[in-house]
Protein backbone atom coordinates (compact mmCIF):
# COMPACT_ATOMS: atom_id res chain seq x y z
CA UNK A 1 0.00 0.00 0.00
CA UNK A 2 1.41 3.44 -0.93
CA UNK A 3 2.52 5.58 1.98
CA UNK A 4 2.38 9.33 2.44
CA UNK A 5 5.97 9.49 1.19
CA UNK A 6 4.91 7.69 -2.02
CA UNK A 7 2.12 10.23 -2.56
CA UNK A 8 4.54 13.10 -1.99
CA UNK A 9 7.07 11.59 -4.38
CA UNK A 10 4.39 11.22 -7.07
CA UNK A 11 3.36 14.86 -6.62
CA UNK A 12 7.03 15.88 -6.91
CA UNK A 13 7.65 14.50 -10.38
CA UNK A 14 4.11 14.87 -11.77
CA UNK A 15 3.32 18.38 -10.50
CA UNK A 16 6.16 20.24 -8.77
CA UNK A 17 9.05 19.63 -11.19
CA UNK A 18 6.91 20.27 -14.33
CA UNK A 19 5.56 23.53 -12.83
CA UNK A 20 9.09 24.72 -12.14
CA UNK A 21 10.00 23.87 -15.74
CA UNK A 22 6.94 25.70 -17.03
CA UNK A 23 7.79 28.84 -15.06
CA UNK A 24 11.34 28.80 -16.42
CA UNK A 25 10.35 28.09 -20.02
CA UNK A 26 9.47 31.61 -21.12
CA UNK A 27 12.81 32.95 -19.92
CA UNK A 28 14.72 30.03 -21.43
CA UNK A 29 13.14 30.60 -24.85
CA UNK A 30 14.13 34.26 -24.73
CA UNK A 31 17.71 33.32 -23.87
CA UNK A 32 17.83 30.75 -26.68
CA UNK A 33 16.43 33.24 -29.18
CA UNK A 34 19.16 35.63 -28.05
CA UNK A 35 21.63 32.94 -29.15
CA UNK A 36 23.32 32.54 -25.79
CA UNK A 37 26.21 30.07 -26.32
CA UNK A 38 25.83 26.57 -24.94
CA UNK A 39 22.36 27.14 -23.52
CA UNK A 40 20.69 24.09 -25.11
CA UNK A 41 23.46 21.81 -23.88
CA UNK A 42 23.05 23.33 -20.41
CA UNK A 43 19.29 22.67 -20.53
CA UNK A 44 19.85 19.07 -21.63
CA UNK A 45 22.41 18.56 -18.86
CA UNK A 46 20.16 20.04 -16.15
CA UNK A 47 17.26 17.89 -17.31
CA UNK A 48 19.39 14.75 -17.20
CA UNK A 49 20.63 15.55 -13.69
CA UNK A 50 17.05 16.17 -12.50
CA UNK A 51 15.71 12.94 -13.97
CA UNK A 52 18.52 10.76 -12.64
CA UNK A 53 18.08 12.42 -9.22
CA UNK A 54 14.37 11.54 -9.27
CA UNK A 55 15.16 7.96 -10.23
CA UNK A 56 17.77 7.76 -7.47
CA UNK A 57 15.11 8.98 -5.05
CA UNK A 58 12.76 6.25 -6.20
CA UNK A 59 15.46 3.60 -5.82
CA UNK A 60 16.20 4.85 -2.29
CA UNK A 61 12.49 4.76 -1.45
CA UNK A 62 12.25 1.19 -2.72
CA UNK A 63 15.28 0.07 -0.71
CA UNK A 64 14.02 1.69 2.49
CA UNK A 65 10.58 0.12 2.04
CA UNK A 66 12.18 -3.24 1.09
CA UNK A 67 10.09 -3.53 -2.07
CA UNK A 68 10.79 -5.69 -5.10
CA UNK A 69 12.02 -4.09 -8.34
CA UNK A 70 9.69 -6.47 -10.15
CA UNK A 71 6.63 -4.38 -9.21
CA UNK A 72 8.22 -1.54 -11.23
CA UNK A 73 8.47 -3.79 -14.26
CA UNK A 74 12.21 -4.29 -13.82
CA UNK A 75 12.13 -8.00 -14.62
CA UNK A 76 13.87 -10.43 -16.94
CA UNK A 77 12.23 -10.17 -20.39
CA UNK A 78 10.23 -13.26 -21.29
CA UNK A 79 7.51 -14.48 -23.62
CA UNK A 80 6.87 -14.26 -27.34
CA UNK A 81 4.85 -11.04 -27.00
CA UNK A 82 7.85 -9.19 -25.57
CA UNK A 83 10.19 -10.20 -28.38
CA UNK A 84 7.60 -9.49 -31.06
CA UNK A 85 7.20 -6.01 -29.57
CA UNK A 86 10.98 -5.49 -29.64
CA UNK A 87 11.16 -6.48 -33.32
CA UNK A 88 8.30 -4.10 -34.16
CA UNK A 89 9.95 -1.26 -32.20
CA UNK A 90 13.31 -1.76 -33.94
CA UNK A 91 11.67 -1.98 -37.37
CA UNK A 92 9.70 1.20 -36.69
CA UNK A 93 12.82 3.03 -35.53
CA UNK A 94 14.75 1.92 -38.63
CA UNK A 95 11.96 3.25 -40.86
CA UNK A 96 11.82 6.58 -39.04
CA UNK A 97 15.61 6.98 -39.20
CA UNK A 98 15.39 6.42 -42.95
CA UNK A 99 12.76 9.17 -43.10
CA UNK A 100 15.06 11.44 -41.07
CA UNK A 101 17.87 10.89 -43.59
CA UNK A 102 15.51 11.80 -46.43
CA UNK A 103 14.41 14.92 -44.56
CA UNK A 104 17.96 16.24 -44.80
CA UNK A 105 17.69 16.13 -48.63
CA UNK A 106 13.99 16.78 -49.26
CA UNK A 107 12.97 20.42 -48.76
CA UNK A 108 9.24 19.65 -48.68
CA UNK A 109 9.69 17.06 -45.96
CA UNK A 110 11.98 19.40 -44.05
CA UNK A 111 9.44 22.20 -44.21
CA UNK A 112 6.69 19.89 -42.97
CA UNK A 113 8.84 18.79 -40.03
CA UNK A 114 9.67 22.39 -39.15
CA UNK A 115 5.97 23.25 -39.10
CA UNK A 116 5.31 20.31 -36.76
CA UNK A 117 8.06 21.27 -34.30
CA UNK A 118 7.52 25.02 -34.42
CA UNK A 119 6.32 25.28 -30.80
CA UNK A 120 9.42 23.53 -29.40
CA UNK A 121 11.97 24.37 -32.10
CA UNK A 122 14.10 26.40 -29.68
CA UNK A 123 14.62 23.37 -27.45
CA UNK A 124 15.60 20.90 -30.16
CA UNK A 125 19.21 20.32 -31.29
CA UNK A 126 20.47 22.73 -33.94
CA UNK A 127 24.15 21.73 -34.12
CA UNK A 128 25.94 18.37 -34.15
CA UNK A 129 27.25 18.93 -30.63
CA UNK A 130 23.77 19.66 -29.38
CA UNK A 131 22.46 16.58 -31.19
CA UNK A 132 25.01 14.38 -29.42
CA UNK A 133 23.92 15.76 -26.04
CA UNK A 134 20.30 15.28 -27.07
CA UNK A 135 21.04 11.58 -27.61
CA UNK A 136 22.22 11.42 -24.00
CA UNK A 137 19.01 13.14 -22.93
CA UNK A 138 17.02 10.61 -24.98
CA UNK A 139 18.59 7.68 -23.13
CA UNK A 140 18.04 9.41 -19.79
CA UNK A 141 14.39 10.19 -20.52
CA UNK A 142 13.73 6.69 -21.83
CA UNK A 143 15.03 5.03 -18.68
CA UNK A 144 14.00 7.50 -15.98
CA UNK A 145 10.61 8.59 -17.32
CA UNK A 146 9.44 5.05 -18.09
CA UNK A 147 10.33 3.76 -14.64
CA UNK A 148 8.67 6.79 -13.06
CA UNK A 149 5.57 7.24 -15.23
CA UNK A 150 4.98 3.61 -16.12
CA UNK A 151 6.61 1.48 -13.43
CA UNK A 152 5.91 3.64 -10.37
CA UNK A 153 2.56 5.05 -11.47
CA UNK A 154 1.20 1.64 -12.48
CA UNK A 155 2.21 0.29 -9.07
CA UNK A 156 0.74 3.33 -7.28
CA UNK A 157 -2.65 3.11 -9.04
CA UNK A 158 -3.04 -0.67 -8.75
CA UNK A 159 -1.84 -0.66 -5.12
CA UNK A 160 -4.66 1.78 -4.38
CA UNK A 161 -7.14 -0.64 -5.94
CA UNK A 162 -7.33 0.83 -9.44
CA UNK A 163 -7.59 -1.37 -12.52
CA UNK A 164 -5.24 -1.60 -15.48
CA UNK A 165 -7.14 0.91 -17.60
CA UNK A 166 -7.08 3.39 -14.73
CA UNK A 167 -3.33 2.86 -14.46
CA UNK A 168 -2.91 3.44 -18.21
CA UNK A 169 -4.97 6.63 -18.00
CA UNK A 170 -3.15 7.96 -14.92
CA UNK A 171 0.21 7.17 -16.47
CA UNK A 172 -0.72 8.98 -19.69
CA UNK A 173 -2.09 12.04 -17.90
CA UNK A 174 0.92 12.23 -15.59
CA UNK A 175 3.24 11.96 -18.58
CA UNK A 176 1.39 14.77 -20.32
CA UNK A 177 1.59 16.99 -17.21
CA UNK A 178 5.31 16.28 -17.07
CA UNK A 179 5.64 17.92 -20.49
CA UNK A 180 3.28 20.84 -19.93
CA UNK A 181 6.10 23.22 -20.89
CA UNK A 182 5.32 22.25 -24.50
CA UNK A 183 1.92 23.92 -24.25
CA UNK A 184 -1.56 22.42 -24.01
CA UNK A 185 -1.51 20.88 -27.49
CA UNK A 186 1.98 19.49 -27.00
CA UNK A 187 1.13 18.06 -23.57
CA UNK A 188 -1.97 16.40 -25.04
CA UNK A 189 0.11 14.72 -27.75
CA UNK A 190 2.63 13.57 -25.17
CA UNK A 191 -0.21 12.17 -23.03
CA UNK A 192 -1.46 10.15 -26.02
CA UNK A 193 2.07 8.85 -26.54
CA UNK A 194 2.21 8.00 -22.85
CA UNK A 195 -0.91 5.87 -23.29
CA UNK A 196 0.88 3.93 -26.03
CA UNK A 197 3.93 3.37 -23.82
CA UNK A 198 1.63 2.33 -20.96
CA UNK A 199 -0.18 -0.17 -23.19
CA UNK A 200 3.18 -1.54 -24.32
CA UNK A 201 4.21 -1.93 -20.68
CA UNK A 202 0.99 -3.74 -19.86
CA UNK A 203 1.09 -6.04 -22.88
CA UNK A 204 4.75 -7.07 -22.49
CA UNK A 205 4.69 -7.12 -18.66
CA UNK A 206 8.13 -5.52 -18.72
CA UNK A 207 9.47 -1.98 -18.45
CA UNK A 208 12.22 -2.75 -20.98
CA UNK A 209 10.00 -2.57 -24.08
CA UNK A 210 8.65 0.95 -23.39
CA UNK A 211 12.13 2.07 -22.36
CA UNK A 212 13.54 0.97 -25.72
CA UNK A 213 10.62 2.51 -27.62
CA UNK A 214 10.96 5.79 -25.70
CA UNK A 215 14.73 6.04 -26.22
CA UNK A 216 14.55 5.30 -29.94
CA UNK A 217 11.61 7.64 -30.52
CA UNK A 218 13.41 10.52 -28.79
CA UNK A 219 16.62 9.81 -30.72
CA UNK A 220 14.72 9.74 -34.01
CA UNK A 221 12.84 12.93 -33.10
CA UNK A 222 16.08 14.76 -32.38
CA UNK A 223 17.75 13.44 -35.53
CA UNK A 224 14.75 14.39 -37.67
CA UNK A 225 14.55 17.90 -36.22
CA UNK A 226 18.28 18.40 -36.76
CA UNK A 227 18.03 17.09 -40.32
CA UNK A 228 15.15 19.46 -41.13
CA UNK A 229 17.00 22.43 -39.66
CA UNK A 230 20.16 21.55 -41.59
CA UNK A 231 18.12 21.27 -44.78
CA UNK A 232 17.01 24.87 -44.35
CA UNK A 233 20.27 26.11 -42.81
CA UNK A 234 23.22 23.97 -44.09
CA UNK A 235 25.66 26.00 -41.99
CA UNK A 236 24.31 24.29 -38.86
CA UNK A 237 26.17 21.13 -39.87
CA UNK A 238 29.49 22.77 -39.04
CA UNK A 239 28.41 25.52 -36.66
CA UNK A 240 29.53 25.48 -33.00
CA UNK A 241 26.85 24.84 -30.39
CA UNK A 242 24.77 27.86 -29.54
Amino acid sequence: MPTLVDHAFLALFVVVVPLIGLMRMSNLKKLIEADQPGLRVAIYTQTMVTQWALLAGLVALWIVQDRSAAVLGVTTPRGVVFWVAIVVILAGAAYLLREAAQTRRDKKKAQKVLEQIESVDELLPHTKRELHWFYGLSVTAGICEEILYRGFMFWWVTALGGGVWMAVAASAIGFGLGHVYQGVAGAAKIAALGAVFAALYWITESIWAPILAHILLDIVSGATAHAALCNQQPELDTAPAS
